[in-house]
């Protein structure tokens, strides 16, 4: 009987994420795409490589980071390791920081109306 390798111990559990973990979704894949472009309403996960948030050295180049403003951003360093389990639409309507409007359904007035408002310049 041979002895196990050290490595051996440590290896990771191999995990198949479409038959082991469960999914949750709320809303239509038509929902999620239609809403989901680029920044219209999602925060981003953005890897920083140059440009005014590296500049003001808010995050180092090269690292991801998740823009909150213009003059502040969550650093999350220069790895990272995710697993979305979960997904839904979100719109948030942040003009007046004392009364935050978010809604989750996407045939609700005010998830549209905030939709609209999105594409305005400074909408909030």
């Amino acid at each position: 009987m041979s002895a196990k390798k050290k490595s051996d111990a440590n290896a990771l559990v191999p995990v198949d994420f479409v038959e082991q973990l469960p999914s949750t979704q709320v809303g239509t894949d038509e929902d999620f795409e239609a809403i989901a472009k680029s920044s219209d309403f999602l925060s981003r996960l953005q890897l920083y490589t140059k440009g005014k948030a590296v500049n003001k050295k808010l995050v180092l180049p090269g690292n991801y980071g998740i823009p909150v403003t213009d003059d502040e951003v969550t650093d999350l360093g220069d790895e990272i390791d995710f697993l979305p389990l979960a997904r839904r639409p979100k719109a948030i309507d942040l003009k007046d920081p004392e009364n935050i409007v978010a809604v989750f359904d996407v045939n609700d007035p005010e998830f549209k109306r905030i939709q609209v408002d999105a594409g305005k310049k400074e909408s909030g």
